[in-house]
């Protein structure tokens, strides 16, 4: 075991309809809480991180690991509607018409407000002394418009080093506790290697998100060396239950009366976490 409570926070690279990196590295730790939500953006995650901090009392014994989300995401809290909406890409929602992009959002203010959010909480979590590490969805100087489509160009402009926020960002990124490789970068380049098979479009799952078997070995490979954790699976029964994964979301049959029962999850059920 790693720890006793580990807490990741994120977008639908960390929660999703198929195990991420969160479920597979919760597999080492006693307790589990899952902040993530599909199609949040940085302003929820920082907003989250700040009530966990104080709801869930976090100590220097506690684990945060955090998969930041892209700029190009407008977050807003509705009690009426539950909590936060997970709205995803500004440019390409249900919730903002053209009109009020247009007036009310600015890439440069989307980018410098991630860059404030993720300096905010390495200082908050430096000050609990708990292990933590941050990671990307994917870097904003390399947003694949594949996956965040319209004006990703925008924000990948304003990271060039001529631009006058490059400094404040790249000192953010230089910080040690800052992974050097982000999610989408490695799961598309493993995913390619290994001719892992595209996900289908189907009820369950896109083919924008990372395949189960790459997530694992992100886990594997990336984010638990970073953390110090070693001897992560060694019965190598994660890496079986990934691959059973793979071939599962992979090959989901679009008629439902021709669909089998999904695996289990690593920790046998996925966990839940509500807040204010």
């Amino acid at each position: 075991m790693f720890g006793k409570r580990l807490f990741t926070l994120g977008c639908s690279y960390t929660s999703y309809n198929y195990p991420t990196w969160a479920d597979w590295l919760s597999t080492e730790f006693l307790e589990f809480e899952n902040l993530g939500i599909a199609g949040l953006g940085n302003r929820a995650i920082f907003n989250r991180l700040s009530e966990l901090v104080y709801t869930r009392k976090l100590d220097r014994a506690d684990t945060v690991v955090i998969a930041w989300s892209t700029p190009i995401r407008e977050d807003r809290y509705y009690t009426s509607k539950g909590g936060w909406l997970g709205a995803g890409n500004i440019y390409n929602n249900r919730y903002y018409t053209v009109s009020w992009v247009q007036e009310f959002f600015d890439p440069f203010m989307g980018l410098m407000e991630t860059i404030n959010y993720i300096h905010a909480a390495l200082h908050m979590l430096q000050n609990v002394g708990c292990k933590y590490a941050f990671t990307f969805m994917m870097f904003p100087y390399s947003i694949d418009p594949v996956v965040e489509t319209n004006n990703a160009k925008e924000f990948t402009e304003l990271c060039d080093p001529e631009m006058k926020l490059w400094p404040y960002l790249k000192h953010v990124l230089d910080h040690p506790n800052i992974l050097k490789t982000d999610i989408h970068g490695f799961t598309k380049h493993y995913e390619l290697q290994n001719d892992l098979p595209i996900v289908k479009k189907n009820y369950r799952t896109i083919a924008l998100h990372p395949n189960p078997l790459s997530m694992y070995f992100y886990t594997k490979d990336i984010l638990c060396p970073h953390l110090g954790f070693t001897n992560f699976d060694n019965s190598q029964k994660n890496e079986f239950l990934a691959r059973e994964w793979s071939d599962y979301v992979c090959n989901i049959p679009r008629k439902k009366h021709e669909r089998q029962a999904e695996p289990r999850y690593p920790r046998h059920g996925k966990s839940l976490y509500v807040g204010f």
